[in-house]
């Protein structure tokens, strides 16, 4: 039973990275009112999917965070790290995915000053957004960075994939200091797309239990 869970856990992994990646794809920009009408069906269809590849996702973590737990249990650690950065992502998509485009088709015929109060709660949607985006990147990170310390010390998956996460941190931490802007639209997918690389890995050694 606890083989046939941590494969359900290493699928959960692939299949929750695969719709993440398919999510930031099809992710739609718009910061207008104009804009956000135009595109809130497809907003809404990218950030309901989002919503639905983090709930894969934390079960395929789950099973990855078992299989890491040693003594001193800081894998579990890094589960609440991941948590807290799935809670992060999943309230951003909520508010910026589905409650910003039913607002503004409510109140699409706006004028005055109450187009101008439109804009401003607009505007601190995307402020907002953009704060959840860095505590699902910095609790993701946390969390990736001590799994992959886990496997470099204790060997239960192949150290390169370790290696591989930290690499990954490393030019996270890098952008940052070089003030690029992660929590753009396009720095958002490319540290997507580089986290998902990972997630892959991990849920495709939990399928095929390996061990070295």
């Amino acid at each position: 039973m606890e083989n046939i869970s941590q494969k359900f856990a290493g699928y959960s992994l692939i299949i929750g990275s695969v719709l993440i990646v398919v999510t930031m794809a099809i992710h739609p920009a718009g910061s207008t009112v104009e804009q956000i009408l135009k595109i809130a069906n497809l907003a809404i269809s990218a950030h309901s999917l989002a919503i639905f590849s983090v709930s894969i996702l934390f079960f395929g973590f789950l099973g990855l965070a078992k299989l890491l737990n040693h003594q001193g249990n800081i894998s579990t650690l890094a589960l609440l790290f991941c948590g807290l950065g799935m809670v992060a992502v999943m309230i951003a998509a909520a508010i910026n995915g589905l409650t910003l485009p039913f607002f503004v088709r409510a109140n699409s015929d706006a004028t005055g000053q109450n187009l101008e109060t439109l804009k401003m709660i607009l505007n601190y949607g995307k402020q907002f957004n953009r704060s959840m985006d860095f505590i699902f990147i910095a609790g993701i990170s946390m969390a990736m960075g001590i799994w992959s310390s886990i496997i470099i010390v204790n060997g239960k998956l192949p150290k390169w994939a370790g290696y591989y996460g930290i690499g990954l941190i490393i030019m996270v931490l890098l952008a940052m200091a070089f003030q690029f802007n992660l929590a753009s639209l396009h720095g958002f997918r490319l540290y997507i797309f580089g986290l998902a690389s990972w997630i892959v890995l991990m849920g495709w050694f939990l399928v095929r239990k390996t061990k070295i």
